[in-house]
């Protein structure tokens, strides 16, 4: 997504999770080697749609997932762990 890519995942975990299916990336079935096969012939057909996604995949790395977020989100993490009061 960093360098304006579309993502091509397996359908499960974090990634699943991190990306938005025919917006940023295109997501396949785990453990179906069709439905992957189906996903790339469909990108390969597809050069347009492709560049599309991958500029918008851009597009959500610049707002969700730049390093200087990323750390603003770890050190929000932490301030609200502070906040917690402890239990002895």
């Amino acid at each position: 997504m960093h360098k304006g890519l579309p993502v091509v995942a397996s359908r499960i975990g974090a990634l699943a999770e991190l990306v938005r299916e025919s917006e940023t990336s295109l997501l396949f079935t785990p453990g179906d080697a069709a439905d992957l096969a189906r996903l790339l012939a469909w990108a390969q057909a597809n050069p347009q749609e492709m560049a599309r996604m991958g500029h918008q995949a851009r597009v959500d790395y610049e707002v969700r997932s730049t390093p200087e977020r990323n750390v603003g989100q770890l050190l929000e993490i932490y301030q609200q762990a502070i906040a917690v009061p402890r239990v002895s």
